[in-house]
């Protein structure tokens, strides 16, 4: 049985080679047996660079960044945050206060703060960062990458077509983080409506914003496990900035099999944390 990584955001400064040696060090080391691992031709589908260039406005036609953010970039990024400061029950009161003194917080630099949906995604981002130093500069970065990649065609496409040939066909196992997440939903829902000769015995969606209400509005769409997977198994931490700790079963597509997990890390978000996961580890065995 093939195994198949897709990673989440902020990259760029990996090879494929070293995250893929990253990630299985992290199985290994957690008990997955090493030639179960071997036998699976691990690989790793990685896009960290393209994204990193689109992100930085490098591309063609990129999504726009720092000072000229696009307004509907803005809109999604300022309604995302509104939903995480409300999961986080953050105090209104408090974010109008800081959101007027257009406080900047570290890693939020690259929000337009010229109105006030800017200066109000600022003030959350520096009051999740006052609950954890990782978690608003994850948050803001994971929300903003994922709309460069489901709203910019152009980043969608490069991204899609260096991913889907590692797909390939027959049976594999998929393992995706973030990011990742919403690129192994996009391409396994196209992939089954194309009738493609793949199935996925199991797919692991670790840390998945896809429950949060404005990236479901971009993915759009049926919200249903693809035709192709047999079964679907998300693990989240219930203080993971990305997720807002929903169960992906409830909020985004019946059938999913959820799991709770105690993502040790500064931000509740990281793969090392997931990855890590002795039940995580279990499952991989079982199905390998």
């Amino acid at each position: 049985m093939r195994l198949l990584f897709i990673h989440g955001i902020a990259q760029q400064d990996y090879s494929e080679a070293q995250l893929l040696g990253i990630w299985s060090e992290h199985l290994l080391d957690n008990g997955l047996d090493a030639g179960r691992l071997r036998a699976s031709e691990p690989a790793m589908a990685y896009y960290g660079d393209r994204l990193y260039t689109w992100t930085k406005g490098d591309a063609a036609n990129p999504v726009a960044m720092g000072l000229t953010v696009e307004n509907d970039e803005l809109d999604f990024l300022a309604k995302t945050l509104d939903e995480i400061a409300s999961a986080n029950a953050l105090d209104e009161d408090e974010i109008e206060a800081l959101a007027y003194a257009a406080t900047v917080a570290e890693g939020t630099q690259a929000i337009a703060q010229s109105s006030w949906i800017g200066r109000r995604a600022v003030a959350i981002v520096s009051l999740l960062e006052r609950i954890s130093p990782a978690r608003g500069q994850f948050a803001a970065r994971v929300v903003r990458e994922a709309y460069i990649y489901l709203a910019n065609p152009g980043a969608r496409k490069e991204i899609d077509d260096i991913v889907r040939p590692r797909i390939g066909s027959g049976e594999l196992v998929i393992v995706s983080h973030s990011l990742g997440t919403v690129v192994a939903f996009n391409l396994l829902r196209e992939l089954a409506s194309a009738g493609a000769d793949v199935q996925i015995p199991l797919l692991v969606t670790l840390g998945s914003p896809l429950g949060l209400h404005e990236v479901k509005k971009q993915v759009g769409g049926a919200f249903a496990i693809p035709r192709n997977v047999t079964r679907w198994m998300n693990f989240y931490d219930k203080g993971d900035p990305v997720t807002l700790g929903r169960a992906l079963a409830t909020s985004f597509a019946a059938g999913i099999v959820d799991t709770v997990v105690d993502n040790n890390t500064d931000n509740a978000h990281s793969i090392a944390g997931y990855l890590d996961d002795k039940q995580l580890i279990d499952i991989l065995a079982a199905v390998l």
